[in-house]
């Protein structure tokens, strides 16, 4: 297995999705920020997607959810979300996710975030 995987971004080509595995030299380094950001973390300025390789070799891993934890970090950019991020933002960044999945046409991620949207929220998002 390669230690890290590059591609441009299906939700917006202007950005680059690097998904990093534990194998990767600098992993120990970066797993800190995936500690505290979860799945994945965004770096604007250089727009970059990273993710945490390990939650892509999870068994209900699928390329929908792939594009979710995509469109959920392009949210946070499209809504200039600054750290730290707050629950409220982190609903905005899901929302504006939701969207973003809707626009794109990718109506099975879509559905399966608006799932968690509503499991995680306990309500149903305001853009469906």
């Amino acid at each position: 297995m390669n230690s890290s995987v590059k591609f441009p971004c299906p939700l917006n080509p202007e950005f680059t999705t690097t998904i990093i595995y534990s194998t990767h030299e600098r992993y120990k380094e970066i797993k800190d920020a995936f500690a505290s950001a979860g799945y994945a973390f965004i770096i604007s300025e250089q727009k970059q997607i990273i993710i945490d390789g390990l939650v892509i070799e999870k068994e209900w891993f699928t390329k929908e959810h792939l594009l979710i934890i995509q469109a959920h970090e392009l949210g946070h950019f499209t809504l200039d979300h600054q750290q730290p991020f707050t629950p409220d933002k982190e609903r905005e960044a899901d929302e504006k996710g939701l969207e973003i999945l809707k626009e794109h046409n990718y109506l099975e991620a879509h559905r399966i975030f608006q799932e968690e949207c509503i499991e995680r929220w306990k309500a149903t998002p305001t853009i469906t």
